[in-house]
């Protein structure tokens, strides 16, 4: 068989050949991309949705995180708030003490000067009472009578008290019970 085409030709149609098949192979190639962007276009659909889904979980768990912060926050403060409130009413006022003392002074002692002596925790360790005493007999009654009241321990009287029969001037130091 005679090629009766010239050589120029023949290149021509040679590039020709080459160019049709890149043609038609990158045709191919963009047909079948885009067949597969239209084949995962519903499942990219499908995941964004489930993704904004997730997203608006996420946040609503975020901001209930952030409320249920709060609430722990404010109950911690309200425990505390408590806890100082049930220890502010377990301590017994120095005005406590010394109505208990009066109340049990009776008609022949006369209580004049009250002081508190505290403890490192800020309770009423003692109370210094100053007064007068008809008599002997009447201050170590009320020693006694505050000794065995419930909010004392003890309360001695100094033998310095008991050296004049009438009329004394007394100072006691009477200890106080605590819960």
């Amino acid at each position: 068989m005679v090629n009766l085409l010239p050589p120029i030709a023949k290149k021509t149609i040679l590039r020709e050949y080459w160019l049709r098949v890149v043609t038609v192979a990158a045709v191919a190639v963009t047909a079948s991309m885009l067949l597969l962007i239209v084949l995962q276009l519903p499942s990219y659909i499908l995941l964004t949705g489930q993704l904004r889904g997730y997203q608006m979980r996420y946040q609503n768990a975020q901001s209930e995180k952030d409320s249920l912060k709060q609430a722990e926050d404010t109950v911690r403060s309200l425990n505390a708030l408590a806890e100082h409130l049930d220890n502010a009413t377990e301590e017994t006022k120095l005005s406590t003490y010394v109505l208990a003392l009066e109340a049990l002074s009776g008609d022949k002692i006369q209580l004049s000067y009250f002081a508190a002596e505290r403890n490192t925790n800020g309770q009423v360790a003692a109370v210094t009472i100053r007064g007068a005493a008809a008599d002997r007999t009447a201050l170590a009654d009320f020693s006694e009578v505050v000794a065995n009241d419930p909010l004392f321990v003890e309360a001695p009287v100094p033998i310095g008290n008991l050296a004049k029969d009438k009329n004394i001037d007394f100072e006691l130091s009477v200890k106080v019970a605590h819960e």
